[in-house]
């Protein structure tokens, strides 16, 4: 039986990221079941930072959520899931979870899976010398948070 990997994309620089990681994924789809959830923001970035349409991304997920639907599977903790990658994770998106402020799906998922202790992972953006930024990486590491800190080249 495969097992449920919530991929969140956020409007954060890093769509390409994003891209890279569902392919490399695919490798595992034996046990690796994607579910994708994608921002209004991250749409833009996509369409901004790469050649892909939203319907090409799309096509490398298992399954594609409305960021809109904060009632679909992944809002829920019977929902059963690996966890969540958020990536990138836009400081927004970050501030967000570190306040339980779940008014879209990217949120709500996350926070299920701070709530019932599964494995999360952030990619945020480049953004993180501001002191609010700092204090939320530092809550979120609190949280057994897993955090990766990427840095592009200029």
């Amino acid at each position: 039986m495969r097992k449920r990997l919530i991929i969140g994309m956020s409007g954060a620089s890093g769509a390409p990221l994003t891209i890279e990681l569902l392919k490399q994924l695919q490798q595992y789809k034996e046990i690796i079941e994607t579910h994708l959830i994608v921002t209004k923001g991250a749409e833009m970035t996509l369409e901004q930072e790469t050649d892909y349409t939203l319907e090409q991304l799309y096509a490398l997920a298992d399954e594609v959520h409305d960021n809109y639907n904060i009632g679909a599977g992944p809002a829920s903790g019977s929902y059963r899931t690996m966890g969540i990658i958020v990536i990138p994770c836009s400081m927004k998106t970050l501030a967000g979870i570190v306040s339980g402020y779940s008014d879209n799906l990217v949120l709500r998922a996350a926070d299920i899976t701070l709530k019932e202790r599964r494995k999360k992972i952030s990619l945020p953006e480049n953004g993180l010398s501001r002191y609010g930024n700092l204090s939320n990486n530092r809550c979120l590491c609190w949280q057994e948070y897993i955090m990766i800190i990427w840095k592009r080249n200029s």
